[in-house]
């Protein structure tokens, strides 16, 4: 599966792309909304990990052309400043899980997992 990750905590970034590769996913990663839409125009993503609060960027524009350019991508948002009005609002875009940052790294690659056997059935294990 090949994942995006949109960050502008470099930290972060890296520590989630270290893993992933581990979990051996393709990883490819972004600081910001521009860097995110030019990956996404040139590489078939399955699943973007997407922080909500990026420099100069209006996540909801984002997420909505990032789901134009890629239709059969899976978004999961995260963020570090949570309210019940940026979950309502980033939900009705149809992200698929909205996580808080800190997040166990466990939750996450429970996730992957069952993202990965979704799109690929035969994977599952027995």
């Amino acid at each position: 599966m090949n994942i995006l990750i949109v960050d502008d905590d470099l930290s972060l970034q890296n520590y989630l792309r270290q893993r992933f590769t581990r979990w051996e996913y393709q990883v490819k990663c972004a600081q910001n909304g521009a860097e995110a839409v030019d990956l996404c125009s040139k590489i078939d993503f399955q699943l973007i990990l997407l922080d909500l609060y990026l420099p100069q960027t209006d996540i909801v524009e984002l997420i909505q052309l990032l789901k134009i350019l890629c239709m059969d991508t899976d978004i999961i948002s995260m963020t570090g400043s949570n309210s019940p009005e940026l979950e309502r609002s980033i939900r009705e875009l149809g992200i698929l899980y909205y996580l808080i940052k800190p997040f166990e790294i466990d939750n996450l690659k429970a996730i992957l997992e069952h993202l990965s056997v979704r799109r690929n059935p035969s994977s599952r294990i027995a």
